[in-house]
């Protein structure tokens, strides 16, 4: 029906139509209650007069009216006046993507802003449970502050449609014209093919639109075209788009395989979320590499070659990857000729950093199979580590079940099992399927080799030598011994010779990794001899070349493998190859001569210091940005500690003064608390290899003054509030960490009975009878109540993970964090058995985390903590050689 200019519909005075279609009228209207303009849409008789449809689409309307986003149009309202239903929706002022598309294609920086603008739309609706299932060009209106998604008034959220609305749930909202016959055809040319069929619609039928819209907005063009609605059925239900290529040759290749993954004829080859179509869209607008360019020939990783179109295309792991890898292996080799490529893999799932970042315990995180047709990294999930295996041949990357928290992968010869760590031990699991097997103790795993089908040589701890294990079990064996009285403090990354007869490893003497030396090992008799003055991780290259890492770049020298003697002059072969303080080198190769690699990655940069209220609004303290990851504030609550657990030293800021103090320097600090009185601040040290308790004054007069001989690593402390005790973590035989109990009066120490298992941050209650502890692996750790003194019994706090719990001031509540979550939870400790509440989230939202101190509790309530200046980019990207071996010996020729 057609209503005029003044009529009114409820408070709503009709201005001017805006447009009509099968969905109904739609008019500009102004709210005379709260006077502004809106949008009315008119709903047809046929949709307002069923029963089932009008029971649905009031409870579908309700939670629409909840999707609060920028680039959603809102839904003010629902509302019926003498028989008419009709919806208040925002008004925009601006014009539909339709509109602009008749002008031609947008540019490629604008289609990638709006796109990006309407996936993080559609992303809100899907985690809402509430789907589209009408987008296309007219229900995307172009406004001032970006792309606006219309029409969300018909979603689905739940079944399929009933009654009326299931026969008008796809007819367009457009204006007149559009309703004729073969007009239809204007949504048939978004819809996805399980619709077409009537099958049941989600979030990937409104991907495969998605994926018609961006289509259009690239190329100017449809993605499906015919002249009849059968022709044009048949065309989306088996028949592919012309490659955007074909028609913008500038496109990179990244952005068209996001497209053709969202128009994958089957449900289950597409993106499965909208978010991840936002992580890559997002990744390509911001990324410069994405660009073709010509093949390599004769270069090294220091160049940086970009991606080679010709041959490869770059795709991430939901689909992108190094397509046709096996029949550009082969020319390759044939030609005697390498080519640089970079891997692209799925944003969502980046190499992970964690172990780098947050520990300072950074592993080795890719390998690749020795007939070079597999890779396995180490991706970040949400925090956690886990081992991921990909077909260097095909599009996808799948997680290896029982490698949750796993780093340092490592491959079998024949490339069936992958070695790992997790727990504190090495591990290894068949590629083919099964339960992980554990091989032997390993409290901090450095580098591992499996080097004949039955055996492993890997170093176990810090300050170890190699051991050797046989992988069907039994006792580990040592192979080298640490020589303290030449200097040695450490032996790492072993890599055994062809034939097993001796072994190459890193010998650290406590500075800087690139200032370790390189030797080599017979293991008949025993005899040594440094090879490499400077360098780490040695691998033997069967082109009779020693490669070894030196700040972020490889270095080659000629080796004879049975002499055990260098034959020449080194050569920088690669730059840009990940070294980490751990001296572990990203760089993994197969003994067919495909070589990977990955990039330096920066570590988190500059934090500053703030203070976070329980609904997570942050204030910034006083004082300037550093590179600490570490904090802890006085009971006074103006002055602070922050520390670097990356580098060395403490220092105490006073917040109102806007003074900084020197507390410590040249020691890894591992872990600090105050003294209740904040006269002092006690700090876990490890210096020249040796781990102690210290205490000093925060003045900084005096020295630091032991309060426990040497021993073992201590860390994550705390001082109850009497200031008499103090509780501190300190590792076991076997890796893990025991609870301690220290009288600070009489230095006296002893492990807390009842503890068990690998505990990090104890905190006593305010009232001295309790103790709070974090309990389980780095990774997935749970938070734990106990009485004191006696411990025993244990009741747990947390719910679905948890680090770091600190009492509240008062001792009613325990907090702790889990990822970028803070969680409270009640606590009443009358009786024999306390009373714990459910956990409930204050706040989230990114701030630097590390295992201990990476945040306070001031006497205000409130929450000290560090927030990043700027967030690292997640590594997305490797760097890929085939037929490195040829490259080897062009760049080294000269040494011949």
């Amino acid at each position: 029906m057609q209503i005029e200019p003044n009529a009114r519909l409820g408070p709503y005075e009709i201005v001017a139509p805006i447009g009509a279609g099968g969905m109904g009228e739609v008019y500009k209207a102004r709210d005379t209650r709260l006077d502004r303009i809106v949008a009315l849409k008119i709903l047809p008789d046929a949709l307002a007069s069923d029963p089932q449809f009008r029971e649905r689409f009031d409870r579908e309307a309700r939670a629409v009216s909840q999707l609060t986003h920028p680039h959603i149009c809102v839904l003010y309202d629902v509302g019926t006046e003498d028989g008419t239903e009709f919806l208040v929706m925002e008004y925009l002022e601006g014009e539909t993507l339709e509109y602009r598309l008749k002008k031609g294609s947008l540019q490629l920086d604008q289609a990638l802003q709006y796109a990006i603008q309407v996936a993080d739309g559609l992303d809100k609706a899907h985690r809402a449970g509430i789907v589209h299932r009408d987008l296309k060009p007219g229900n995307v209106m172009l406004t001032r502050s970006g792309a606006k998604l219309l029409d969300f008034g018909l979603a689905k959220t739940g079944g399929p449609l009933l009654g009326a609305a299931a026969r008008f749930s796809m007819l367009p909202t457009s204006p007149p014209g559009l309703t004729v016959p073969g007009a239809i055809l204007g949504t048939f040319q978004y819809m996805a093919p399980e619709q077409i069929e009537g099958e049941e619609s989600d979030a990937r039928t409104d991907i495969f639109a998605f994926g018609c819209v961006l289509y259009e907005m690239l190329t100017g063009r449809k993605a499906f075209i015919a002249k009849t609605q059968a022709s044009l059925i048949s065309a989306i239900l088996k028949d592919h788009p012309q490659p955007i290529a074909d028609l913008q040759p500038s496109t990179p290749p990244a952005l068209s395989h996001v497209v053709s993954a969202c128009l994958a004829k089957a449900p289950d080859e597409r993106w499965q979320h909208a978010g991840d179509i936002v992580r890559q869209l997002k990744w390509i607008a911001g990324n410069s590499t994405i660009a073709p360019s010509e093949p390599v020939r004769r270069s090294s990783l220091r160049q940086r070659a970009p991606l080679i179109v010709a041959a490869v295309l770059v795709l991430s792991t939901v689909g992108l990857g190094l397509i046709a890898w096996r029949g550009v292996g082969r020319s390759d080799r044939r030609a005697g000729q390498s080519m640089h490529l970079k891997l692209l893999l799925d944003p969502s799932q980046p190499i992970s950093r964690i172990d780098a970042i947050r520990l300072n315990d950074a592993h080795t995180s890719v390998a690749v199979s020795p007939d070079g047709s597999r890779l396995v990294y180490v991706a970040d999930q949400g925090g956690l580590p886990q081992l991921f295996v990909r077909d260097l041949s095909g599009n996808t990357a799948s997680p290896i079940a029982g490698t949750e928290g796993a780093v340092a992968p490592f491959f079998s010869p024949d490339g069936q099992w992958i070695g790992f760590w997790v727990d504190h031990k090495l591990k290894k699991v068949a590629l083919g399927g099964g339960a992980p097997v554990t091989l032997a103790d390993a409290p901090y795993l450095r580098g591992a080799h499996w080097y004949a089908h039955d055996r492993i040589a890997f170093v176990p701890d810090l300050y170890a030598g190699i051991w050797r294990v046989d992988t069907s079990g039994g006792k580990p064996e040592q192979i080298t011994m640490v020589d303290e009285k030449s200097g040695e403090r450490m032996h790492r990354w072993p890599d055994v010779l062809p034939g097993g007869k001796a072994i190459l490893f890193t010998v650290g003497t406590g500075g800087a990794f690139d200032d370790a030396r390189i030797a080599v090992q017979s293991l008949e008799t025993g005899h040594r001899q440094t090879l490499i003055e400077r360098g780490s991780n040695p691998r033997y290259v069967p082109s009779g070349h020693l490669v070894y890492a030196r700040a972020q770049a490889l270095t080659a020298v000629p080796f004879d493998a049975v002499s055990l003697k260098v034959t020449g002059p080194p050569t920088k072969v690669a730059d840009g190859v990940a070294t980490e303080a751990t001296g572990a080198a990203q760089f993994t190769f197969a003994a067919t001569g495909v070589f990977v690699a990955m990039p330096p990655v920066s570590e988190e940069g500059q934090a500053v210091v703030v203070w976070v209220d329980r609904s997570g609004n942050v204030t910034r303290a006083p004082g300037a940005p550093g590179t600490f990851d570490m904090i802890a504030v006085a009971p006074v609550g103006h002055r602070i500690v922050v520390g670097d657990s990356r580098s060395t030293g403490l220092s105490v800021r006073d917040l109102r003064r806007g003074t900084e103090t020197v507390l410590t320097s040249g020691a890894r600090v591992n872990g600090f608390a105050w003294l209740p009185d904040g006269s002092r601040v006690v700090f876990g040290s490890e210096r020249a290899g040796a781990w102690n308790l210290m205490w000093k004054r925060v003045d900084g007069i005096g020295d630091e003054e032991p309060l426990l001989p040497p021993g073992r690593s201590r860390s994550s402390m705390n001082v109850a509030r009497d200031g008499r005790q103090l509780v501190y973590t300190e590792q076991t035989a076997n890796g893990d960490n025991g609870v301690w109990l220290m009288s600070l009066p009489e230095r006296k120490p002893a492990p807390l009975p009842g503890a068990n298992g690998d505990e990090l941050n104890p905190d006593i209650s305010p009232d001295g009878r309790y103790l709070a502890s974090a309990v389980g692996s780095d990774w997935q750790s749970q938070v734990f109540i106990q009485a004191l003194p006696s411990g025993g019994q244990r009741w747990q706090a947390s719910t679905g993970g948890g680090t770091e719990p600190r009492w509240s001031i008062d001792g009613r509540e325990l907090y702790y964090r889990n990822r970028d979550q803070m969680l409270a939870v009640s606590f009443t400790g009358r009786g024999s058995v306390p009373d714990i509440g459910t956990p409930r989230v204050l706040f989230e939202g990114r701030f630097v985390t590390t295992r201990v101190n990476s945040y306070s509790v001031g006497p205000d309530g409130r929450f000290l903590m560090l927030q990043p200046l700027s967030d690292p980019k997640p590594l997305v990207t490797l760097d890929v050689i085939t037929n490195w071996f040829a490259e080897l010996a062009r760049l080294t020729a000269h040494q011949k």
